[in-house]
């Protein structure tokens, strides 16, 4: 009978190191720390800011424009 309370009350542990590690988002936050070149092999934050040629060239349009003619709707 020691035993099975013994791996009753392993079990109990266990169980609750995950729900610790659930509660504390653990897991995310180790993720999150690794650093994303290592992990995709390139670095995903540089190429999402370069905007392309019709969202520079609609921003020069935008901003050529009088504000008068803008605001007139």
């Amino acid at each position: 009978i020691a035993s099975h309370l013994f791996y009753m009350g392993l079990q109990g542990f266990l169980y609750f190191l995950i729900i610790m590690v659930i509660e504390y988002r653990l897991i995310q936050i180790i993720w999150y720390l690794l650093p994303g070149d290592q992990i995709y092999g390139k670095n995903v934050i540089g190429a999402s800011t370069e905007e392309d040629i019709d969202v520079v060239a609609e921003k020069e349009r935008i901003n050529s424009t009088q504000s008068s003619l803008l605001l007139s709707q």
